[in-house]
This record gives structure tokens, C-alpha cells and sequence, in this order.
């Protein structure tokens, strides 16, 4: 069984985004989703790493913070400057394709 789906997960994945980008819960669509799902990680299980072990989890915490954190400043910033130079909501406008 492991071998026919060597994950499981990533199939069930992929086969729900393959209905939501068709847009259709018809039978060829369910069953061309399904033979995707199926083939694809089979065919892709050699390129994915072993298990991975995290050793440290409170290093992994901390970078994720220290990330938000620069995210968030980044904004701010950014926020700052838009809403002083008084352009923040004017539309921009193109020479190269003008509107008629």
C-alpha cells in the first residue's frame, strides 16, 4: 500500500486543488484527478527527502518571530511613507496605454 501511495497526504492534496481549479465534480474530471494523484507521487518519491527530525524546535520558534517581526516593520514603514506623501490612494497611470 505504501508503495502505490508513498504519500498519502500530498494525493488527497492534490486531487481537492485538481477539482477546485477545474471548477467541475464530474466523473472524468474525478477520475483524471485521481489517476494524477496517484501517479504523480509515485513518480516524484525518489526526489523527496528522508524523514526529517527537528532537534531544536525553539531555534525554528525564534526565527519565525524574528521574521514576523521584520515583516511587520517592513509594513509599518512602507505605511508611513504612503500615507505622507498624499499619492497612497491616486491610481497610476500609464503614457503607454492610455485609457479612453
Amino acid at each position: 500500500m505504501r508503495r502505490l501511495f508513498p504519500s498519502p497526504v500530498l494525493s488527497v492534496a492534490l486531487l481537492l486543488f485538481w477539482l477546485l481549479l477545474m471548477q467541475s465534480s464530474s466523473a472524468d474530471t474525478v477520475v483524471l484527478g485521481a489517476a494524477l494523484a496517484i501517479f504523480w507521487p509515485v513518480a516524484t518519491a525518489r526526489l523527496r527527502p528522508g524523514r526529517v527530525r527537528i532537534r531544536r524546535p525553539l531555534v525554528m520558534v525564534r526565527l519565525l518571530r524574528d521574521v514576523v517581526i521584520d515583516m511587520l516593520r517592513s509594513n509599518i514603514r512602507v505605511a508611513g511613507r504612503s500615507s505622507r506623501s498624499g499619492r497612497a490612494g491616486c491610481a497610476l497611470r500609464s503614457s503607454r496605454f492610455p485609457s479612453s
